[in-house]
């Protein structure tokens, strides 16, 4: 049985859950309750974390300019590496100096 990525995950469903024995309107019936079941979950968790981080912004802030910090001290030194890098690939008989 060749089957692709989805195929599998949505066989996988089917046995899981037990689909492939119901008939074709109850398959049907089932799949848009959990449709619906996941919208609800969906909406409400959206709402309840907007409602959270309104709580208190300055610590959201906080966090959120930690993150970036992070993030970026991690991207700026990706790059000057990959630059050092390209630096020696391109000049490799470059060497740095010592004035001293």
């Amino acid at each position: 049985m060749n089957m692709n990525w989805i195929q599998r995950k949505i066989y996988l469903y089917n046995v899981t859950f037990g689909l492939y024995m119901l008939d074709w309107w109850e398959r049907y019936l089932f799949n848009t309750l959990v449709i619906v079941l996941m919208w609800f979950m969906l909406y409400n968790g959206s709402k309840y974390i907007t409602e959270f981080c309104k709580r208190d912004p300055a610590y959201f802030d906080l966090k959120l300019n930690e993150i970036s910090k992070i993030l970026d001290l991690h991207f700026k030194s990706k790059f000057l590496s990959q630059a050092f890098m390209v630096r020696l690939t391109i000049f490799p008989n470059l060497k740095d100096h010592d004035d001293g």
